[in-house]
């Protein structure tokens, strides 16, 4: 008999669920400054630049000092330089 999610006890579904990851779709995630500059390679002054510029996208503001990026963004960021390089050498 196998056991599938509404058999299971409300204990054991919490538990389940919390193992579980999110899906990109239903929680988007923040990555502080120094992540986003390890997945683009980018310095701290140039992503700012680029924020200026309207070509990277904007920062969450997390509190007074304190920033962050949605992680979605920025990977999609990435694809489209990705993308970008790939239609020029096509």
């Amino acid at each position: 008999m196998s056991a599938n999610a509404n058999s299971l006890g409300p204990t054991t579904r919490s538990f389940l669920d919390a193992a579980s990851p999110p899906t990109p779709s239903s929680s988007p995630r923040l990555i502080r400054f120094a992540e986003t500059q390890h997945l683009t390679g980018i310095s701290r002054p140039r992503i700012y630049q680029l924020i200026a510029e309207g070509r990277f996208p904007k920062q969450v503001k997390l509190g007074s000092l304190s920033v962050a990026f949605v992680e979605s963004e920025v990977h999609d960021w990435i694809a489209e330089r990705i993308a970008a390089r790939d239609s020029k050498a096509a």
